[in-house]
């Protein structure tokens, strides 16, 4: 059976930090929308839709980066 590669432990905190990013940055934007909303008279729809368009984003995010991990490796595309 072959060894598993060792990981540094900074290289463990900063993938569980880039994990744990997701959830605390959809909070954070959740948590937001009432001020967005009114600093920019916008209504609940538009609101609405800055949620969808970061879910979107975060989406599209991850498969170019899963790409180019792919491609690079995990290592070199993380630093």
């Amino acid at each position: 059976m072959p060894s598993l590669p060792r990981i540094s432990p900074t290289l463990l905190v900063l993938l569980a930090t880039l994990g744990a990013s997701m959830s605390i940055f959809s909070d954070m934007i959740i948590a937001a929308l009432p001020v967005v909303q009114a600093a920019f008279a916008a209504n609940d729809r538009d609101t609405q839709q800055l949620v969808s368009l970061f879910f979107i984003a975060t989406a599209l995010m991850a498969l170019w980066v899963g790409a180019l991990a792919d491609a690079y490796g995990r290592r070199p595309v993380v630093l």
